[in-house]
């Protein structure tokens, strides 16, 4: 019998990409125009290993050789199984993997595998999972310079991306995929039924020992089996947990109420965790409990719910774990998350959130601390009005000193259904022209320019328009004339801010004249200084008109006022 060639066997399998899934291809040819080294970014379901199976059969077809590196050794079963399905001639990298043969021009292997046993030159090189960048994926990358590297991820958020990745492409957005059918919608459940009010922050996220003392008890442990009950009781779940230990007493406290739960995690053998994730996908078992080993590629369509029994301050980790509900199935037109750690309120929905570009790894003080930076201004006391120095709780003026509340308290009860905050939606044209007649403004104001030709007003009005920075697809200084809406806008901003600087100049004259008269008392005729000069009425207007008199402009020499 003649041998089949390798285009024979490839043809033998057709694949029909989706129109989204096609615009992903084009973007990401047309980034390769630009630069060897690309992040595309999708989210999860949308593709991407269909994606990666279109642009390997494309390359073999070329004489090219492709590497594709998973993130751990179980989802290069899932990645062979993809290629198998369409036809593309590959190996394994594993030991005692059937599909072991290096002589194929496509090769599958974990970055764990390839640490230990070195890797094949490749054309094309796939890096899923790539915001966990391992110092073998460095070394690869480096060892392969002429290389076509693409990073498929959902989640491009990971400090110094930037570093080893040229060019970040989203071809398609949460929003976009799930109006065209290719993720279902989802509704979030919460608040917190844990004081969240006890979690400890290392190295910006809450330590895995104050997240299990805070949900790894018996009384929120039960809380969670009931709301599960009460909401989405007998739907297909994957549970996360804080540790080992919390899913463990989350699948006891399951089982108990007769709910079929398993759990997986890092420490098992390959078998026990291919026991259990068969059971889950393919079995009777309704429950699956998690720390991490399901929140990256973890591909089960029919799960319907996604339990958040911990909280988090990473927006990587919200997105990949709500992520694992969204994947369409027969019969499920909605995803149902439960949300126990209060993650919603306080990262946002993950289909809400604009990210703004690769980070280079550069030193920098991240902007929610030159923001924070920015708020910080003298307040006025609630009880006198007295304007406060930064800092100061208890008011100089009359000794009141403000409670402070806990934002999070412990409460007894059923999660609610969270509602997203009604706003206006605008598309990146409205966005791009709303920035462009800023600019304009700005310039017509003769305000500064600073990197890029960009007005850094424009900027921080543009954010406290949006709440986010202008992404990468807007051009930040373009200029348009300014129209009715942004004219409007900019005139209630400067009202605003004229309004604000009165209220201060109002308080800081009445703080003045209360120095002067406390000077006053306590030196008989007035101390001006130490030379017990007496001050006079016109020493009072001279010090008014340092620090109340300046007529209000929001703009001097070209800059903002503070």
């Amino acid at each position: 019998m003649q041998q089949m060639t390798m285009i024979d066997v490839m043809a033998k399998s057709k694949l029909e990409l989706k129109p989204l899934q096609k615009l992903m291809v084009h973007e990401t040819r047309e980034a390769f125009r630009k630069s060897r080294k690309i992040i595309l970014q999708a989210a999860t379901g949308s593709g991407k290993t269909i994606v990666a199976t279109q642009m390997a059969k494309s390359a073999v077809e070329k004489g090219k050789k492709v590497l594709f590196i998973a993130d751990r050794i179980i989802l290069c079963k899932q990645t062979s199984d993809v290629f198998n399905q369409y036809g593309v001639p590959h190996g394994v990298i594993q030991a005692q993997n059937e599909r072991f043969d290096i002589s194929q021009p496509v090769q599958v292997g974990s970055i764990q595998t390839l640490k230990a046993r070195g890797c094949p030159h490749a054309d094309l090189i796939f890096i899923d999972e790539a915001h966990v960048l391992h110092e073998a994926h460095k070394k690869i990358m480096q060892e392969n310079p002429d290389a076509f590297i693409l990073g498929l991820t959902a989640t491009p958020y990971s400090k110094g991306l930037g570093k080893h990745f040229d060019f970040h492409i989203e071809p398609v957005t949460i929003k976009q995929l799930t109006e065209n059918g290719y993720l279902v919608p989802f509704d979030v459940f919460g608040p917190s039924i844990a004081d969240l009010s006890k979690l400890k922050v290392r190295a910006g996220e809450f330590t895995e020992e104050s997240v299990a003392e805070v949900f790894d008890k018996a009384d929120i442990v039960g809380d969670v089996v009931q709301t599960w009950q009460k909401i989405t009781p007998g739907k297909k779940t994957i549970a996360f947990g804080a540790n080992i230990a919390h899913i463990k007493h989350m699948v006891e406290q399951f089982q108990k109420a007769g709910v079929s739960a398993c759990q997986i995690n890092a420490y098992q053998s390959d078998e026990e965790r291919e026991s259990a994730l068969s059971e889950f996908i393919d079995g009777d078992t309704t429950i699956l409990c998690s720390v991490e080993a399901a929140t990256k590629g973890f591909d089960c369509p029919a799960v319907e719910v996604a339990i958040l029994a911990v909280a988090t301050r990473s927006m990587i980790k919200w997105t990949q774990t709500v992520g694992r509900a969204l994947r369409t199935f027969e019969g499920k037109d909605k995803a149902i998350v439960l949300d126990f750690g209060g993650n919603a309120e306080r990262l946002g929905f993950p289909d809400d959130f604009e990210f703004l570009g690769l980070d280079d790894g550069k030193k920098k003080t991240s902007k929610k601390k030159e923001e924070e930076k920015a708020e910080k201004k003298p307040k006025a006391c609630p009880s006198c009005d007295f304007i406060k120095p930064v800092g100061m709780k208890t008011c100089p003026a009359c000794g009141f000193t403000p409670e402070f509340k806990k934002d999070v308290e412990a409460t007894e009860g059923d999660l609610e259904k969270l509602k997203r905050k009604a706003r206006k939606e605008y598309t990146i044209q409205e966005k791009q022209q709303f920035i462009a007649q800023l600019n304009q403004y700005a310039h017509d104001h003769h305000m500064q320019r600073g990197k890029k030709n960009c007005f850094g007003w424009a900027l921080h009005a543009f954010k406290e328009k949006f709440g986010v920075w202008p992404s990468g697809k807007i051009d930040w200084a373009a200029r348009a004339p300014v129209g009715d809406e942004v004219g409007r806008y900019i005139t209630h901003k400067n009202i605003r801010y004229a309004k604000r600087q009165a209220k201060i100049a109002r308080n800081t004259a009445e703080n003045i004249d209360q120095t002067v008269n406390d000077q006053a008392d306590y030196g008989g005729d007035g101390v001006k200084s130490l030379n017990s000069a007496p001050i006079t009425d016109s020493d009072r207007e001279a010090i008014k008109k340092v620090y109340v008199d300046p007529p209000f402009d929001p703009f001097v020499d070209g800059e903002v006022n503070p």
